[in-house]
């Protein structure tokens, strides 16, 4: 249940967002699908990031440590990776940690999910870098995100839509939450689910302008 204290504070932040995006041109379609983060706009650096793990990967090791692995994909992908020594050190697992896999072709970030989940790790970008870390300090690390979903209303209603983002997003941690705010979708949330926001809504409206061409 949420309380009444983090709803108000909820809903003041999206009316802020919308005032101050509306009043400097920032709330039309956006082509990206950024969502109006209440943490700020992504920068460049993380905005890289998200670029390259969309871009093609290889990975051919056997039994290097996670640190070779790491310097390897900066230096392919011209981004900074940096372990969460302190979660890691909670869990017992180190830098050290040998890794054997063998992925050509695919995505930076399949290829990352791939591997980090055979170490029960994971990553999240946040600070400029992308930080790889364990799923319970991820799961604490929640952004709050509106997303404009106008567009999207023709059919379902905004709590129709913030329903199936519910479904799909049955494995969240308790303290995630969507929150439907007039056509405006509130959602607090780690920053993986967020990037599978994004494409989601991304794949709605491509299917929607499809339908209407």
């Amino acid at each position: 249940m949420l309380s009444s204290s983090w709803l108000e504070s909820a809903r003041r932040a999206v009316v802020t967002a919308v005032a101050l995006f509306s009043a400097i041109g920032l709330l039309e379609a956006r082509a990206d699908d950024s969502p109006f983060v209440v943490r700020g706009p992504r920068n460049s650096a993380e905005a890289k990031i998200l670029a390259e793990l969309g871009k093609p990967t290889d990975m051919v090791f056997i039994e290097a440590p996670l640190s070779d692995v790491i310097v390897y994909l900066k230096d392919r992908h011209g981004i900074e990776i940096v372990p969460d020594q302190l979660a890691l050190d909670d869990t017992g697992v180190g830098t050290d940690q040998p890794v054997t896999i063998e992925l050509e072709g695919i995505s930076l970030r399949a290829a990352l999910e791939i591997m980090l989940r055979s170490l029960q790790l994971t990553y999240t970008v946040q600070n400029e870098v992308l930080l790889i870390t364990t799923p319970e300090a991820h799961s604490r690390q929640l952004i709050t995100a509106v997303y404009d979903a106008r567009d999207l209303l023709g059919g379902p209603s905004a709590d129709d839509l913030a329903d199936v983002l519910r479904a799909l997003r049955g494995d969240a941690s308790g303290d995630a939450k969507i929150v439907v705010y007039d056509t405006m979708l509130l959602v607090r949330d780690t920053d993986q689910a967020h990037q599978a926001m994004a494409e989601l809504l991304h794949i709605m409206r491509a299917h929607l302008n499809k339908e209407t061409d």
